[in-house]
């Protein structure tokens, strides 16, 4: 089971001024992609997940319908 971290409201929105494409949600860390086709969102998933693997960093995906 993995750790997850806490930040101050201070740092939380200090960090998130730096990265604009990213929300927090409920406590999360999310950013949402619009993309051409389920075919070019299958692609991201699988580049972030050989990033995430190499990390060891296992973050939470979804791919909801498209068009």
């Amino acid at each position: 089971m993995g750790t997850c971290l806490r930040f101050a409201a201070a740092a939380v929105a200090s960090l998130l001024a730096e990265i604009p494409a990213w929300r927090l949600d409920d406590g999360k860390l999310v950013r949402s992609f619009t993309l051409d086709d389920f075919a070019a969102a299958m692609r991201l998933v699988n580049r972030v997940a050989a990033i995430a693997e190499e990390e060891a960093h296992h973050p939470d995906m979804r791919v909801h319908g498209w068009n």
